[in-house]
């Protein structure tokens, strides 16, 4: 055998009990983690997934975190009923798959719950007393969701709302929640240039109280559980919030009116963890009504806080320009938008979405406006 034969052996044999240890992690994490298997695993997703582990372990590590808000003398006291799987079963099924040992701990008040799902599902739970901490349990917390189901190719209007929540809100976490990591050079920009993103496996629901449903409100479902069980702040992929929202961290609810006909706006909701008026309009789902769109999501919550107002606080500054004045948001500028909380755009096939940032630099709308207010921090067009 030639030298550089015998080299190549030396050196195959040397790596080969490394590789087959390796081979042995992944198999035995596999099994481990196997409700995970359901999601559609690509090189991109495992890279995603490698990078949050990577990103949780420096937080873990690093002075800004450690000890800051480490929750000490912390012990799991399970309850005898969990209310919330009880609740939350009663019409998701899928449900049940929520950790019990997390999401019924007793004890657990100042913990982001989520972010103890989120270390569990990629092996770092051992470090949730530092990194999953609430500073302010009295507060809404600065956590943001989006919920996504099936096949979602990220878009430039989803990375400008992932880019504006991190700069406007600073939360302490992003969760986007699905049986699916996004797709798209704008989901690889997303997980390059904005901190805290975090993706949580969900299975998707199979139905709403044992009835056939349509995707969307399978995430509306989904998004009311993990407010109630959780707290904080859920926005819809295509909502770009414009301001800080610390005036509304105090109040226990907070919404917008879409218009009188249509209903309550369920693209922007901001709650404290076991609000009321969440786990009654999640327990309407025990009714659900697919033949009206509107009814369970937005016509529901409506006609509840119409009965007691006080129980919601209502920002008027969320949904306009409304879907019936979607020109002043895509053919014309002058809006005052800067009044807003945030703005729902409205990103239906129907409507014109700008696609590339080309399509923003120079364009004289008002979309194109907000859209370089939150990249560039600068209203005025670009040559």
């Amino acid at each position: 055998m030639s030298l550089i034969g015998r080299f190549l052996v030396f050196k195959t044999a040397k790596i080969l009990p490394t590789l087959l240890i390796f081979a042995a992690m992944v198999i035995v994490y596999c099994l481990t983690h196997k409700k995970m298997l359901h999601s559609t695993w690509t090189l991109s997703s495992l890279r995603s997934t490698w990078r949050q582990k990577t990103l949780c372990l420096q937080a873990a590590e690093s002075s800004e975190h450690q000890g800051k808000y480490e929750c000490k003398d912390y012990s799991p006291k399970m309850s005898g009923k969990c209310h919330v799987l009880e609740l939350f079963t009663r019409i998701d099924p899928t449900a049940r798959h929520y950790d019990s040992e997390i999401i019924c701990d007793q004890a657990s008040s100042n913990f982001d719950l989520i972010c103890r799902l989120h270390l569990k599902q990629i092996g770092l739970q051992s470090q949730q007393s530092t990194i999953c901490c609430l500073d302010k349990v009295d507060k809404v917390p600065r956590i943001v969701y989006y919920v996504i189901f099936g096949v979602y190719q990220f878009r430039l209007v989803h990375y400008i709302s992932l880019r504006a929540t991190s700069r406007f809100i600073a939360p302490s976490a992003i969760y986007v929640v699905g049986d699916q990591h996004p797709t798209g050079k704008w989901w690889r920009k997303v997980l390059a240039e904005v901190q805290g993103v975090r993706f949580l496996f969900r299975e998707i629901p199979g139905n709403i109280s044992g009835l056939p449903a349509d995707i969307k409100h399978l995430s509306d479902i989904v998004r009311l559980q993990l407010l109630y069980m959780n707290g904080g702040i859920y926005l819809d992929t295509d909502t770009v919030v414009l301001t800080d929202l610390q005036p509304l961290l105090e109040h226990n609810l907070t919404l917008g009116l879409v218009d009188n006909s249509t209903g309550m706006g369920n693209a922007f909701i901001m709650a404290k963890r076991g609000n009321d008026f969440i786990e009654e309009w999640y327990s309407h789902y025990t009714k659900y009504n697919k033949s009206n769109y509107y009814w369970n999501s937005l016509q529901i919550p409506q006609q509840m806080w119409l009965k007691n107002p006080r129980r919601v606080h209502m920002v008027d500054k969320i949904y306009r320009p409304n879907w019936f004045e979607s020109e002043l948001l895509f053919n014309k500028s002058g809006y005052p938008w800067r009044n807003n909380y945030a703005v729902h755009v409205w990103s239906a096939p129907n409507y014109p979405v700008p696609e590339h940032i080309k399509e923003i630099t120079s364009a004289n709308t008002t979309i194109a406006e907000i859209f370089r207010y939150v990249l560039y921090e600068d209203l005025s067009t670009r040559i």
